[in-house]
């Protein structure tokens, strides 16, 4: 993981008799028009945009089970959103908030 200048896996007892080891994937910026074809993306899109505009809280991970899709999907969405101009992040990776772009209509 060093070596390749990866972040180490996170590892965490869920019970006596299983954990859960979480690997953060390396963002690709080619994946992101890589969705499945029968995905809505447009609807999502939709949806990210108005709970950022309204101010709703929400992360990847709800917003992935709300819309049945994978949480990588999600990342996706945002970093289109982000790549067409239409919303910026804003504060730490924790505690920061989406943000819509003023000139953006």
């Amino acid at each position: 993981m060093s070596k390749d200048n990866l972040d180490f896996p996170k590892f965490e007892e869920k019970s006596a008799c299983y954990f859960h080891i979480d690997f953060k994937r390396q963002f690709n910026p080619n994946e992101i028009d890589n969705v499945p074809i029968n995905a809505p993306r447009d609807k999502r899109k939709e949806i990210i945009l108005n709970r950022i505009k309204n101010n709703v809280h929400f992360t990847k991970r709800s917003l992935a089970l709300e819309l049945d899709v994978d949480e990588k999907t999600i990342l996706r969405d945002l970093e289109v959103l982000k790549r067409e101009n239409k919303i910026i992040f804003k504060g730490s990776e924790k505690s920061g908030v989406w943000k819509i772009i003023n000139n953006f209509h």
